[in-house]
């Protein structure tokens, strides 16, 4: 059945950030073109007019937007889950809101590496800070999945980082790829690995999942670039069903109000803004069936191959 309208909606509600990454796909903070709280205010209730499933806060640092608090609370109250993608340094400012709406509220944390190799990447002292967060929020009954962004940095250091995720009480781990996109381009020659480093990676993963380890998800796809499976701790291989679903059940407002089918795809892709238009009208645009044909054409097994 087509859908009418997306299931899920990223919104990358600032541009704004207190970090500058060296591997942020979005390259956050790099420019002040920030729309006024009377444009973000038309984008979100035309969101809200959207009725989707889910919407998915991000940035920029969606949290470095005061205004975020009262989207999400707004959202919770119509019903809709809500996710969050944030750095985690300033989580403790908002504990007594995010307890609120706990029941229907998922937070991605990003975690790069113990103290050393995070605070190269993230800035001095924002490992601290994270972490301190990420125990405030378990502390609350809030469990934040953790996501970790394998690079030359730290790949040789993921046992402690999820043995230390394991001592607070840390449930979920994904680890994911590099994507050089963004800043990671001109940082590839510090952070890409090689595909020795890569099986390296592998086998360390590999020997600790097999441990059946308790209490603690830790969730990757393959990183051998051929494999399309999905190893978990408990033992045992799922295969892959995972297909992209940009363009399909989801789309992308970016800080400015364009619409897009996916965060990485830009200009020929936009399919308008939402401050001009209402998103019944945007996901009708033959820019969205474009980008799905492309993305069939361009995939091997549902998997995007864009990047």
């Amino acid at each position: 059945m087509c859908l009418s309208a997306p299931l899920l909606i990223q919104w990358k509600v600032t541009n704004k950030c207190n970090l500058r990454c060296k591997h942020c796909y979005v390259e956050a903070g790099m420019t002040n073109n920030e729309i006024s709280k009377s444009e973000k205010d038309i984008i979100f209730n035309r969101i809200l007019a959207a009725k989707p499933f889910s919407v998915l806060f991000t940035g920029g640092e969606c949290f470095e937007e005061p205004s975020t608090i009262e989207y999400m609370r707004r959202a919770y109250h119509e019903g809709i889950d809500i996710r969050v993608f944030t750095n985690g340094t300033n989580l403790e400012y908002f504990f007594d809101d995010l307890i609120e709406m706990s029941d229907r509220l998922t937070i991605n944390v990003s975690l790069d590496g113990m103290e050393s190799e995070h605070d190269f990447i993230r800035g001095k002292g924002n490992f601290n800070k994270t972490i301190n967060n990420i125990s405030g929020l378990i502390e609350r009954n809030i469990q934040p999945s953790i996501n970790i962004v394998i690079n030359k940095i730290n790949y040789k250091s993921i046992i402690d980082l999820l043995e230390l995720l394991k001592s607070i009480k840390v449930k979920n781990v994904q680890v994911s790829h590099l994507t050089i996109f963004g800043n990671a381009i001109s940082n590839k020659r510090k952070l890409a690995m090689d595909e020795k480093m890569y099986s390296e990676f592998n086998f360390y993963l590999e020997s600790y999942l097999s441990k059946n380890l308790k209490g603690l998800n830790v969730t990757y796809k393959s990183f051998n670039h051929e494999e399309d499976a999905i190893e978990t701790n408990d033992g045992e291989t799922y295969e892959d069903t995972w297909t992209c679903c940009a363009g399909i059940s989801r789309i992308t407002v970016d800080h400015l109000g364009d619409v897009y089918p996916c965060p990485f795809l830009k200009n020929e892709y936009k399919l308008g803004n939402i401050i001009n238009n209402d998103l019944h009208f945007l996901w009708q645009d033959p820019n969205r069936i474009k980008f799905i044909e492309n993305l069939k054409k361009n995939s091997k097994n549902g998997k995007c191959l864009y990047f």
